[in-house]
């Protein structure tokens, strides 16, 4: 994917994957547009934090805090708003030392 931004002229996948969404385009475009899958493009955002900053968090780590463990949200209900796999959520969440 990185080549793929930087084929289209764009710095990193983070600068490509912003402006995409700053204009509007949708996962699938974006997947398409870059020859690949949709869950690589949510797991992207995720990791980039381009879909966290849109939600007023610094990275992944602060949104996973605020959202599951002051808000009390559910795997399920984060994974409904970050576009993102079970598998990924509940690996970050562990990797943070945070109970799913």
């Amino acid at each position: 994917m990185q080549e793929r931004a930087a084929a289209l002229g764009f710095d990193d996948l983070r600068a490509y994957l912003q402006a995409r969404c700053d204009a509007g385009h949708s996962v699938p475009r974006i997947a398409a547009e870059l020859g690949v899958g949709d869950w690589q493009v949510q797991a992207a955002l995720a990791r980039s934090g381009v879909r966290l900053a849109e939600l007023g968090f610094a990275d992944l780590a602060a949104y996973l805090r605020a959202r599951h463990v002051e808000q009390g949200w559910s795997v399920k209900r984060m994974r409904a708003e970050l576009g993102v796999g079970r598998r990924w959520l509940v690996g970050e969440l562990g990797r943070l030392g945070l109970r799913p």
